[in-house]
């Protein structure tokens, strides 16, 4: 595939914004290979945040997936007046191989699939991807190279600016400078949750060792939230609903340590450079875990997992995060402590 240095390539992933936070080792390929292109990315409006001050690309799409049949015509006659050459789709999904379609660019790559009519119809080029099990940022620069690009590494980017590490440190300001982990109960569906009361035992496991907790959370997290702080013995600061998803960024950037399911934050938390603490489930670890030597991966083997969360978990309390204990996860926070040299005040 050729590309040149005067080319206008609209990138497209339009899924969850952990999913587009890791395009961003292709999208610094993409712009090594190719210094002089114009590069725009397509997202789902609510994920485009991670993309802020991204310095390998020109700007971000925003699409309203609840917007009327009306409005999405008027969305893809915008990018037509954008005059794209290239579309590159690393969603792999309907919506987005229809707006590459719809884009008017020449060139419209996409990943072969097991849908026919969107391999013949709506692509031009394909990229054909083993079936192998691999991480998602693997994945994304194999994609890299068979599109002829070089100088890829798997470093993720979040820059974040001084005015939002300082809204970070406002946020924090009641725990006046100590040392802190941000804990983030957060899934999807309750099933990728570790359970509640064991965040809580955790969290004063956490303080007894001499480091402050920070409960973190969007709106969806508030109740959840609370109820961790409600089951513990000691105290926490509680930020649940109450930051934008990049002072959330800068909050966990502050922290000693991050504790997390398998979510956006826990992502975002190891693209920081914050040591992260990942708890698997349905989720197949091997695709999604965090990029880097210095974090902590716990899942469960059983006969169900990963089963790709794609219906409700019939397992009750068997459920595979259930199985995780508080002691494990905890003896990775007394190892993260002892290699910073955090030691509890006497």
């Amino acid at each position: 595939m050729r590309f040149s240095g005067r080319d206008r390539i609209l990138v497209a992933k339009m899924r969850y914004i952990g999913d587009v936070l890791l395009i961003t080792p292709f999208l610094r390929a993409l712009r090594k290979g190719f210094p002089g292109a114009h590069i725009e990315v397509v997202v789902n409006k609510g994920t485009e945040d991670v993309l802020l001050n991204n310095p390998h690309i020109d700007g971000v799409i925003p699409f309203d997936r609840e917007m009327g049949k009306l409005a999405q015509y008027s969305f893809t006659r915008g990018l037509k007046k954008k005059n794209f050459q290239t579309v590159i789709d690393l969603s792999n999904s309907d919506r987005s191989a229809w707006i590459a379609r719809f884009s008017g660019a020449y060139d419209r790559v996409g990943i072969k699939g097991a849908k026919s009519f969107r391999n013949k119809h709506l692509y031009n080029m394909l990229i054909d991807i083993p079936e192998d099990i691999i991480h998602e940022v693997e994945r994304n620069l194999l994609i890299a190279k068979r599109l002829g690009l070089r100088r890829l590494t798997d470093e993720l980017v979040l820059n974040l600016t001084d005015d939002e590490l300082l809204r970070g440190s406002e946020l924090t300001s009641e725990i006046k400078g100590s040392p802190y982990a941000v804990i983030h109960p957060g899934a999807r569906r309750w099933y990728k949750s570790w359970p509640m009361e064991r965040f809580a035992e955790l969290a004063d496991e956490i303080i007894e060792s001499g480091v402050e907790v920070v409960i973190a959370g969007g709106e969806n997290d508030i109740e959840n939230a609370s109820k961790i702080i409600s089951l513990m013995k000691g105290k926490a600061l509680n930020l649940a609903g109450r930051t934008s998803i990049r002072e959330l960024a800068a909050v966990i950037k502050g922290a000693v340590f991050f504790v997390g399911n398998d979510s956006a934050p826990m992502h975002i938390s190891y693209t920081v450079k914050t040591v992260t603490i990942a708890l698997f489930g349905p989720t197949d670890f091997r695709r999604w875990h965090p990029v880097g030597d210095a974090h902590f991966v716990f899942a469960k083997d059983i006969e169900c997992s990963p089963c790709g969360h794609s219906k409700d978990c019939e397992l009750g309390d068997d459920t595979c995060m259930r199985l995780i204990s508080v002691l494990e996860v905890a003896e990775a926070v007394h190892f993260i402590l002892d290699e910073k040299g955090i030691k509890k005040a006497r």
